[in-house]
């Protein structure tokens, strides 16, 4: 299976960490497979700005923006919806893949 690459993505806003930090938040809208129109991207913000400041302890302390790959969606493992995010660090560089629960 080849890697889906992120080509664009739209920010939808920001988060503050309880230590303070302040991180970006974004939508995935255009990957090397799929494309994702601006509301769709819009739609996720709530739900990734629960899941982030929820989940915290699952975020890597380097990081400065989280990418919302994909939307709510449930698990095989466990009946908890989560949301898909790479993590990357002020560099743009890729950290980590993470998926907060949603708490739906």
């Amino acid at each position: 299976m080849s890697f889906n690459k992120i080509l664009a993505k739209k920010v939808l806003g920001y988060v503050s960490t309880s230590s303070g930090k302040s991180l970006v938040l974004s939508a995935v809208t255009k990957t090397s497979l799929w494309f994702r129109p601006d509301g769709a991207a819009d739609a996720v913000k709530t739900l990734l700005e629960a899941a982030v400041a929820a989940n915290e302890s699952a975020i890597p302390g380097n990081m400065a923006e989280v990418i919302a790959r994909e939307g709510d969606h449930t698990s095989d493992a466990d009946s908890r919806s989560y949301i898909t995010a790479v993590c990357v660090n002020d560099s743009g560089n890729f950290i980590r893949t993470v998926h907060p629960p949603t708490g739906k």
